[in-house]
């Protein structure tokens, strides 16, 4: 899925692929296989990555990621490069925690009623 957004003012195109794994590996200085999605540190070099590994052109530095983008812009970035990476890598979309519980409710009144 590729989707451009906002961010410090720059029009950015968002798109998960090999240039964005590479780029979050040279960052981070560690395989992709380690991203850690408990880490701040990663989340934030992933959602860098996917910024200069689609738009070379554009001037944001990753202390202009920290310091300067506000939350919303940072949470757009951060959702949809892993809305992306879900697409490119064919991994289904799951139930949020409400749905979940809510089916799981639904699951354990049917095997009620039928004992």
């Amino acid at each position: 899925m590729k989707k451009t957004i906002t961010i410090l003012g720059h029009e950015v195109v968002i798109l998960f692929n090999m240039a964005v794994e590479i780029s979050f590996e040279e960052i981070a200085g560690k395989p992709f296989g380690e991203f850690a999605l408990k880490s701040s540190k990663d989340v934030l070099t992933l959602a860098y990555a996917g910024i200069i590994a689609n738009n070379p052109d554009v001037e944001i530095t990753a202390n202009d990621l920290m310091y300067k983008a506000s939350g919303e812009e940072l949470a757009a970035v951060i959702n949809t490069i892993t809305e992306s990476f879900m697409e490119w890598n064919n991994i289904p979309q799951t139930l949020n925690d409400e749905e979940d519980e809510n089916k799981n409710n639904e699951e354990n009144q049917t095997e009620s009623k039928n004992v």
